[in-house]
């Protein structure tokens, strides 16, 4: 039943698809969800093809955010030092890990809540990412 309401009524959040197209780089989901989850809402909401095998989850790695570790442990894997790498997350648990991670962390902050985190960059819309980051 629930899987059935997560596959009909699941839609990528507006502008994503274009902010992800214009972002040069490799990019990846990194996630306290299972990665069957993870592969399936990507797929639903055809945004697969952005990440491809780029797909970390806290099941995996026994990690789960504030904790920094996955997002060091995605980096690594796919080569990067921290310091190079961007973190972009809804969640302040999110944000925590990547400020701790050391990487350039940006608060999507979509339901406009109170943030005074330094060091992060907050953000409305999915249309302004590209520009935050500099490509």
């Amino acid at each position: 039943m629930v899987t059935k309401l997560f596959t009909r009524e699941l839609k990528p959040i507006e502008g994503v698809a274009d902010a992800l197209e214009a972002l040069d780089g490799e990019k990846a989901v990194v996630s306290s969800g299972p990665l069957q989850k993870i592969k399936h809402a990507l797929d639903i909401c055809g945004l697969s093809k952005y990440f491809g095998n780029n797909l970390f989850s806290s099941y995996e790695v026994g990690i789960w955010k504030p904790d920094p570790g996955i997002y060091l442990h995605a980096a690594k894997s796919m080569g990067y030092h921290p310091e190079n790498c961007s973190v972009i997350d809804d969640g302040p648990v999110g944000v925590q890990a990547g400020i701790e991670a050391g990487m350039k962390t940006y608060f999507f902050n979509r339901f406009n809540e109170e943030s005074n985190t330094v060091g992060v960059v907050s953000f409305l819309a999915m249309r302004e990412l590209p520009k935050l980051i500099g490509n």
